[in-house]
């Protein structure tokens, strides 16, 4: 009945009403529900999860105590910008390749001007890299990742990255260094501190092409008045932020546990993951997709489901295995102690003179291997290795098990060979038992009863 509700696979609310109209038993609702919730074809195609609140970052408190960097490119050149979280001072350098000895040297340049920062934010390729890793080791900078396929986590750097390509526009279009439009930007004050980078950085007003009266580019006597005023508004705006961001989110964010089943947003779809452990980030989660690969991602891509995951490459080796076990258990149970053939030999031994010999190269077509073989003979059936697999010369051999007639000297096996062309349709033989075939990969399994 669930099934036949949803089979126009309608969201909940409308399912419920379909049912209103067809069917009624006791907590229908509920069972709508949880149906739906685990309808993978519904929950892959839903849209996408709703913004989580703002988690702001720690405010520096002096300059160059943090910094976020990030790589940009622009008419087929990378450029690589750095901003100063406390005084939102920019650095911007073309780079000749996004090599991590190129980054480094960059990043030396700026180091031995302004000091080397505590703490450094960035996206992950190529700061990833066991050459990044060790620079900051040895400059001791805590070096910080976002989550992949969530850049808003760095705002800081997106932000610059804006300013940098409008720089870059506009220098493009006058034919001019876009360092001259990057000095204008850091001699020109932040709206919401009231205060330029460079006042905030070097504790005056730098000097640009613009006519300034020198009042003006005097160093600030109290500075520490001035930081105090800075942090202040810093923090005001850090409130502001997050109070306008959270309007239309939700109340808090998902927590998971490794090992839960969720669902994982990929490629604009939701599919089966399974948490596998969280990071040292908040809100950052290493997941294990259904192809066995593990990947990080914001709790933004992941949500909680009843949906059971299964990894696709565990599922499909064992999916393609299971009849071997099966054949490979059945015969260690009947044969247990016997001697098993080489792998081109097949030999079938009786006391009984009907049994005929059949070659390496003949093919089973039929074995009953649910019967119980009798314990007074020494009649047996070995292992059909892999190259076993085809027939010899056109000739089809059928090896069946014939039931006991009271002898013990009784025919216990039959094999009839018959001569085939290979034009000829084969015959359709009705079997009452499992079959052993060979299959593409040269494997023997066995088949359930069903006409061969």
């Amino acid at each position: 009945a669930l099934a036949s509700l949803h089979s126009g696979h309608l969201g909940i609310n409308k399912t419920m009403l379909r049912a209103k109209q067809t069917y009624y038993w006791i907590n229908i609702d509920n069972d709508i529900q949880n149906f739906i919730k685990n309808c993978m074809i519904c929950q892959e195609n839903r849209p996408a999860k709703q913004k989580e609140p703002l988690l702001p970052h720690e405010i520096a408190e002096y300059p160059f105590q943090k910094i976020s960097l990030d790589i940009m490119t622009f008419k087929n050149l990378d450029y690589l910008v750095v901003i100063d979280s406390y005084s939102k001072w920019i650095e911007m350098f073309t780079l000749k390749s996004k090599k991590c000895s190129e980054i480094i040297t960059k990043l030396k340049s700026i180091f031995f001007v302004m000091g080397v920062p505590l703490e450094a934010f960035s996206d992950n390729s190529p700061f990833l890299s066991q050459e990044i890793k060790n620079f900051a080791k040895e400059y001791g900078i805590r070096w910080k990742t976002s989550s992949p396929l969530f850049p808003s986590s760095n705002g800081q750097a997106e932000k610059a990255v804006s300013v940098c390509k409008d720089i870059l526009k506009k220098a493009d279009k006058l034919k001019i260094d876009f360092k001259e439009l990057l000095m204008e930007y850091r001699a020109t004050p932040i709206p919401s501190l009231n205060a330029t980078p460079s006042e905030i950085l070097m504790g005056r007003l730098i000097r640009t092409k613009i006519p300034i009266s020198k009042a003006n580019i005097k160093p600030i006597t109290n500075l520490g008045q001035f930081h105090s005023n800075i942090k202040r508004k810093l923090n005001a705006n850090k409130i502001s932020d997050k109070k306008y961001h959270d309007r239309k989110t939700s109340k808090e964010s998902d927590v998971f546990v490794p090992g839960e089943h969720v669902l994982l947003r990929d490629n604009n779809r939701w599919t089966s993951a399974q948490i596998q452990n969280k990071t040292d980030y908040p809100r950052s989660y290493f997941v294990e997709k259904t192809d066995g690969s593990v990947v990080r991602r914001n709790s933004q891509f992941i949500k909680h489901t009843s949906i059971p995951f299964q990894n696709s490459v565990l599922y499909s080796r064992n999916n393609n295995d299971n009849y071997d076990e099966l054949f490979e258990n059945k015969i260690k149970q009947k044969y247990d102690n016997r001697n098993r053939t080489a792998y081109n030999n097949l030999i079938i031994e009786t006391a009984s003179p009907n049994i005929h010999e059949a070659s390496s190269s003949n093919h089973y077509d039929s074995i009953d291997l649910d019967e119980e073989l009798p314990l007074n003979n020494e009649t047996f059936i070995p292992l059909i290795d892999e190259s076993v697999s085809s027939f010899n010369d056109n000739n089809h051999t059928t090896i069946v098990r014939s039931p006991s007639s009271g002898s013990s000297n009784a025919s216990l096996y039959s094999a009839d060979s018959n001569p085939r062309s290979p034009s000829m349709s084969p015959i359709r033989t009705p079997l009452d038992h499992d079959y052993m075939k060979t299959t593409r990969c040269g494997r023997m399994v066995v088949k359930p009863k069903r006409y061969k």
